[in-house]
Formats: C-alpha cells, structure tokens, sequence
C-alpha cells in the first residue's frame, strides 16, 4: 500500500474512527454492568476502508442549527514599502470589510478595504479623500446600522482644525458630510443610523463621551461613561453602545440612546443571570445584541444565542464540529434574513463565514470522544481538523464524564466510542478495548507511526490503543 505522510493526531483520530464505525462498542444485552479484567475481544478478519477526502469545493455539515454557505479568508490589501495604520474588521447586510490605513508618508497616505460581498465575492476599493497638506486618509469609518452603506471619520488639520464625518455609499464614494470644531483626544467608533445621524465615541479631556450628530453636524445628544468604547449594530436599523465593563467584572452592557429624552437606555439584554454568565462568558467572547432580549455571542467554542426573557442559551453553531478553530472573533453581525456574518481569525489570517439556517439534515456519522479537561484543547484541535477534512463524518470531544459514570455507561455499551484511559485505566479494563491489529496491518499505518507510541497502547501483544 501506498504510504502517506499525514498530521499524527488526525491520523489517529481518523484511525479509531474507522474502527468504531466498522466494529462498534461492545453492547451489552442486559443490565448495566461495573467493567471488569474479563476475556479478550476475538481477532476479527474485517476489511477497513479509510476515508478519503472530498474532493471539490468545501461544503460544511449540517450537524448545528446553522451552517455554513461558505467560509472564505479575508485578504489584507498590503503594497511593498508601506506601513499599517489602523485596521478593523465589519459585517453588514451586503458583506464585510476589512479597512485599513496605508501609511508611507508625507501627502502619501491613503486608505482602503478589502471585502467579500454576501455572494461570496471578492473587492478591493480605495477610499478617496479630499486632500490637504498633511493627511490624505480616512481615521476610521464604521457601519450604517441595518444597511449597506458606511460612515467615515478624519481629522483636520487646517488652522480651524476639528473632524469631519461624512457618508460612504456601497462603493465607498462620499456623498454628503459636515465639519464640526470638535477637539478630541481620540476617537474610538463611529456608526451611522436609517435616519442619517452620526454616532460617535470618543475620548475628551479624559473621558469617554457619547455624541450623536445631525446630519447637519448638529451635536443633539451628549452622554458620558467610563469604558464606552464601541458601538454594535442590532434590529432594524439601531445602534448601541458597549460599555465594557469586562475590565473589572466581566461583564459588557448594552446601551441605546434615546434621543427625546437624552439618556441612555440599558438593553433587557445585557442583565444575564450569573449561571447563564458561566455558559457564555468566556475568554474571547464577542456579543452582539439582537434585539432587546436577545444577545448573540461568539465563544471559544461557538454561536451562542442567549433570550433574556426566556432565561434561556442555545447553541447555534460549534465550531469544532465544522472544523474551524478561531483564536479570537473581531465582529458579528445578524441580518434581517436571519443569517449570521462572522468574521474570525486563527492561525492562518482573518476569515469571514456566512451562516444560514439548516433547512434539511443530512447524514453524518458521529462518533464521542471521553477525554479529560486537562486533554480538551489538544483533542479538539485535531478534532476540528479531521471534521474539516471529512464532513460526512463527525468527532465530539467531551469532558465532562467521571470515571464512575463513564465506566457504568462503557460496561452498557452506551458510552463513547473512543476513550481517554487517563479516566479509566487501560490494562485492568482489556474486555472493553477493540484489538486494532487488523486495522493496523491492512491500511499499512503502523509503519507511519512512532512504534514507541504503539507499544504503549499494547497488553501483551495485542494493540489497543494509540
């Protein structure tokens, strides 16, 4: 046979999955019994067949309630010579951007974005800015909230000084806009709403201030809070703003500005009760209202949708069932439609993936994985990766069995398949284990790898584990 050099955990994985789908568990006719040394499982005369790799374009299961259209990497647009300014990442209803400050000096700077339209397609645009005798780029621009146009702000560094906020269409052509002698340390958000106004956050004289202005640069609301950093877009064309509370308590509110009154409003959304805390908060989390009872958020291990008034989380995606292993999400967004635009990054760079409601289930064989939390974050990993490579297939990772409990359920026949023995031992439990020499010597992986490892998974000469 052919031999080929594969990732060792996939390879593992992919291994002991084969086996499970062909042999199974060893089920039990009877009642639940406490496992026990007993005979040796017979030497079988199956024939394996490894799994092969779809060929063609990616397609994702649909093992969650949403899935995947598709799930495509977000490009930087960088020339030779240049540095990076400042960068940010949006999702609207038309796609998302990635915009990006180029800077290479004296009049030279300029600015631009890199996108993928909801289609799937790909964009590059420059951002063209009137020119003055120091800047010629935008300092940042941000969404119209339930659109597909955007804002834009900058700097100006005439004698009068000041900003200027303006529109951006679809193509990123200004249209209309005002100067304001506003003087700010630093601007951290802007974002647009249905009725033309400007949303600000920026710092001034030490504080984060909230401004909202007219679209004739009328400054008609003004409101001030410690950690007001960003703004998110939500419903039909509203706006509320992140106070970030997560720096001493862990925790991000949300608020909307009522205009008639000239206070901020606190969302229903952004009370969470502490044992609903503990489910979806989490190192990396990214919310984002959807209404005001229900909060999206992107996890470490997937799309969460929290209702407030329901007291109620649900999962809507997990990442590693896809196979998508993100270090950090930078914004989501849930349009009108009901699909959810993301845009995440892990090792290789910045993606954006679309999902949608899963309409139809298709078949997937699944198989569990009993390991332990000290184990979690490696299993996932290569799990993730054989459930990208083989989507009609499926690798759950669990940490959360006991040995008492897990040992009950293996003597059934109920438990997983595939058994981290740091839970239960290996050598006293030989009944439960399926020998994998046959497996081993018909697909000729044993000569790919490390024998010292294959020694360990062994009792007397028989291979049950890797």
């Amino acid at each position: 046979m052919r031999k080929r050099r594969i990732n060792l955990a996939v390879n593992v994985i992919m291994l002991l999955f084969v086996t499970t789908l062909v042999s199974g568990c060893h089920k039990n006719d009877g009642a639940a019994e406490a496992p026990t040394k007993g005979a040796v499982p017979p030497a079988t005369s199956m024939e394996y067949e490894l799994l092969e790799k779809t060929e063609g374009q990616w397609k994702d299961n649909t093992l969650d309630e949403l899935y995947a259209v598709f799930n495509l990497a977000l490009k930087p647009d960088r020339k030779e010579g240049g540095q990076v300014g400042r960068t940010s990442t949006m999702v609207n209803e038309g796609g998302c951007i990635l915009f990006m400050n180029h800077l290479w000096g004296y009049g030279k700077d300029w600015s631009g974005v890199n996108g993928i339209t909801k289609e799937g397609e790909e964009f590059s645009r420059r951002i063209e800015v009137e020119t003055d005798v120091k800047v010629n780029k935008v300092g940042i621009i941000g969404l119209v909230s339930g659109g597909e146009g955007y804002v834009a702000y900058r700097t100006l560094y005439d004698d009068d000084g000041g900003i200027c906020l303006y529109n951006l269409n679809k193509d990123f052509q200004k249209t209309e806009g005002f100067q304001a002698k506003l003087d700010v340390n630093e601007l951290f958000d802007v974002m647009g709403d249905p009725n033309g106004n400007f949303h600000v956050v920026d710092l001034s004289n030490g504080k984060n201030v909230y401004r909202v202005f007219s679209p004739e640069g009328e400054e008609i609301f003004h409101a001030e809070g410690k950690y007001m950093l960003t703004f998110r877009a939500f419903g039909e064309g509203r706006v509320a703003v992140c106070d970030a509370e997560y720096k001493t308590n862990g925790e991000t509110r949300f608020y909307e500005a009522d205009l008639e009154s000239g206070e901020l409003r606190e969302l229903s959304v952004s009370k969470i009760g502490a044992e609903d805390k503990k489910r979806i908060r989490g190192y990396g989390t990214y919310a984002t209202p959807v209404d005001d009872n229900r909060l999206l958020c992107c996890t470490g291990k997937g799309v969460i949708i929290y209702d407030s008034a329901e007291g109620k989380v649900r999962t809507l995606y997990q990442w590693s069932n896809h196979g998508i292993l993100p270090t950090g999400v930078k914004c989501a967004n849930v349009a009108e439609d009901g699909s959810v635009g993301i845009v995440y990054k892990d090792g290789d760079g910045l993606h954006y993936v679309l999902l949608k409601p899963t309409e139809k289930r298709e078949e997937i064989k699944s198989v569990a994985f009993a390991v332990t939390p000290e184990h979690y974050n490696a299993y996932q990993s290569a799990a993730a990766y054989f459930n990208a490579a083989y989507p009609s297939y499926n690798v759950t990772i669990r940490d959360d069995w006991d040995e008492t409990s897990l040992l009950t359920q293996l003597g059934a026949g109920d438990g997983p398949v595939i058994v981290d023995t740091a839970i239960t031992g290996f050598e006293e439990l030989e009944n439960l284990w399926q020998p994998l020499d046959g497996f081993l010597e018909q697909t000729g992986l044993a000569d790919e790898l490390i024998p010292e490892a294959l020694e360990f998974g062994k009792i007397g000469d028989v291979t049950y584990g890797i």
